[in-house]
């Protein structure tokens, strides 16, 4: 759905996009919601999902783009440091 939404044909281009942001807005419903729970992080809710879904879309390009091994290798990084970021 991701890469869809960047190559809709114009005749289901609105669907296409009002899926995707469905999709987007019950994924940071669902990340909001495990964030509260977490009282180890030094952000609230809302900041958290919003860094881990940019952090995501990043990685989605590079899963794209790249190999697998530079996929996981990009992963293991930005996850350590999303995760020791948001820490207290």
């Amino acid at each position: 759905m991701y890469i869809l939404s960047f190559i809709t044909p114009l005749e289901v281009h609105d669907f296409v996009l009002a899926q995707y942001r469905t999709y987007l807005g019950t994924l940071k419903a669902e990340l909001a919601a495990v964030f509260a729970k977490h009282e180890d992080i030094r952000l609230n809710p809302e900041e958290a999902t919003v860094a881990y879904v940019t952090l995501l879309d990043g990685l989605d390009v590079q899963l794209v783009y790249e190999t697998r091994q530079s996929y996981e290798h990009a992963l293991a990084i930005a996850w350590n440091v999303f995760w020791t970021g948001i820490r207290r």
